[in-house]
């Protein structure tokens, strides 16, 4: 691994570490400062909006090869996955199924008719994670939820596969769990994507 790439993911954990509140605001003021001159160096990959967490979750993607962080991030998208991801961590204390599909694709504004109309596509698909609680970093949260993407037949593809656009977002609930989220549109439906025989 190169001096530049072990650097970058340095910096990134520092600032998960700031985020998280383990270091302390002196030390966490000069971490933001060699961040954002990285960012503006060209050294992280970093889209214009994009929180810490989804920066994170983003990064645990590529460092997995998954191919889906390389599509056009769509701030449209990040609404509606922070949206959920803040459901399903303030509904842990109710529910206990917290993580769910429900709303994706029925009822009135679903999360899929939502992507749609707001990247102009016409096909959408998301996945969901939870964490354990007892990882110490907003970057080990992040590699939990992708661990759990990749170890699953139904959600492997989703993530391995370059989307035309995607979010992911997390969310910490009260009891120290990360929601996940990833969310997806393609320009072309799936049906012509098979017919075609493109890889996911």
């Amino acid at each position: 691994m190169s001096m530049k790439r072990i650097r970058e993911r340095r910096t990134l954990s520092q600032l998960a570490r700031l985020v998280s509140g383990e270091c302390s605001l002196r030390k966490g003021n000069l971490i933001l400062t060699l961040f954002l001159l990285q960012i503006l160096s060209g050294g992280i990959h970093a889209e214009k909006g994009a929180r810490p967490d989804e920066i994170a979750l983003n990064e645990a993607v590529k460092k997995s090869k998954g191919k889906s962080a390389e599509g056009t991030w769509s701030p449209a998208l990040c609404e509606i996955t922070r949206e959920w991801a803040k459901v399903m961590a303030g509904r842990h204390r109710t529910s206990t199924a917290p993580q769910g599909h429900d709303r994706f694709s029925k009822g009135e504004n679903s999360r899929s008719d939502r992507a749609l109309a707001a990247t102009q596509t016409m096909a959408a698909s998301e996945v969901l994670a939870s964490t354990y609680g007892f990882e110490k970093s907003l970057e080990e949260h992040a590699m939990s939820c992708v661990r759990g993407w990749l170890e699953s037949p139904s959600h492997n593809p989703e993530v391995m596969y370059k989307h035309d656009y995607f979010c992911y977002s997390m969310e910490k609930s009260s009891d120290q769990k990360y929601y996940c989220i990833g969310l997806f549109t393609e320009k072309e439906s799936n049906n012509l994507r098979r017919r075609r025989g493109d890889e996911r």
